[in-house]
């Protein structure tokens, strides 16, 4: 072996153990400081830990009297808590409930904290997440028509609000809304990070902007609608009045084509259920009057959105990253999303 070699290997090897032993000891400390804070935050509000739904980030916590949510947010999901979702709740009031915002603060220079009522009910959660004995990921395995229904009902519900110039002010409003500019930055964002990991070419930015040209248009005779940006059953709790609840606000945002959105959505993440796949698009079409080219466009949206959150997990990277393939290639979403099957 050539020294020079030999010498680019001696230089480089204790650098990269340096690098490891460094970003560890970042990681520690980071976890030591985050444990402390939220610490003192349950002083400070006399609240005791009862679990910890996501580690450092979200937990159910107790006053002695009653249960809440104490999270991590953004400043958008404190917007949504605090200042829209009070002011809409009466229009739901026999449908659909919100958390209600108890108490927030700053957690740290670009996070928030924020304790929200719990609602008590049957978690739809673990129906979308029931794993497969052989499979380490989820697909929506145990949804039925039933959740089906549920899914559709509290959809529909949103879809009844309109959002008019006198609703809220319309500065805030705009600070919020997804499409033109904003949703084509989202692009950008997620076309980089996945050439840098060797996922997708930068090449291929063109024909997804192509693709995705309905949505970066903003509509005149759309009105705004709204969701929590991740509308979907991990997200939906059933209460024992049949109302749905509606969870989890970090994303929230308004779009002119926010139905498109959640159909799109939910249907590709349910790759490991066919049936309800089909049902979802199906009754979709009996409820709402879509346009193909905007559902075609929000599928290859959602996609590349989820080939981001998995990029790190070999099978749905693959699966999505195919999906993706053939709504480049012209072949119709609905076609698309049943072709792995």
């Amino acid at each position: 072996m050539p020294v020079r070699i030999l010498l680019k290997d001696a230089i480089t090897r204790p650098m990269n153990i340096f690098r490891r032993a460094a970003r560890t000891l970042r990681s520690t400390l980071s976890d030591i400081l985050t444990t402390y804070r939220w610490k003192r935050i349950l002083s400070r509000l006399n609240l005791q830990l009862l679990s910890t739904l996501k580690p450092r980030k979200v937990f159910t916590v107790t006053n002695g009297k009653s249960l809440f949510v104490l999270k991590l947010t953004t400043q958008q999901g404190l917007f949504f808590l605090r200042d829209w979702l009070p002011h809409v709740q009466a229009h739901f009031e026999n449908q659909l409930v919100f958390p209600e915002l108890v108490a927030c603060g700053e957690f740290s220079r670009e996070k928030n904290w924020a304790l929200t009522t719990w609602i008590d009910g049957d978690s739809l959660a673990s129906i979308f997440d029931d794993r497969d004995p052989d499979s380490s990921t989820w697909g929506g395995r145990g949804v039925t028509q039933h959740h089906l229904d549920i899914f559709f009902r509290a959809l529909t519900a949103l879809s009844t609000l309109s959002l008019g110039p006198n609703t809220l002010r319309e500065p805030i409003v705009t600070d919020y809304v997804l499409s033109g500019p904003r949703l084509q930055q989202r692009i950008y964002s997620y076309v980089h990070r996945l050439s840098s990991r060797g996922l997708l070419h930068l090449d291929q930015l063109h024909l997804i902007l192509h693709w995705c040209e309905p949505l970066l248009v903003e509509p005149s005779d759309k009105q705004l609608l709204f969701t929590n940006g991740d509308f979907q059953f991990r997200n939906l709790v059933v209460l024992n009045d049949d109302r749905v609840g509606i969870i989890d606000w970090d994303t929230a945002r308004f779009s002119h084509f926010e139905i498109e959105h959640c159909i799109t959505y939910q249907t590709i993440l349910l790759w490991a259920n066919l049936a309800a796949q089909t049902a979802l698009i199906h009754r979709s079409r009996n409820l709402f009057d879509w346009d193909d080219r905007i559902m075609h466009a929000y599928c290859v949206f959602n996609v590349l959105g989820r080939m981001v959150s998995y990029s790190r997990n070999p099978q749905l990277c693959h699966h999505f990253g195919t999906l993706l393939a053939n709504l480049l290639r012209g072949v119709s979403w609905e076609e698309t999303i049943g072709a792995h099957i």
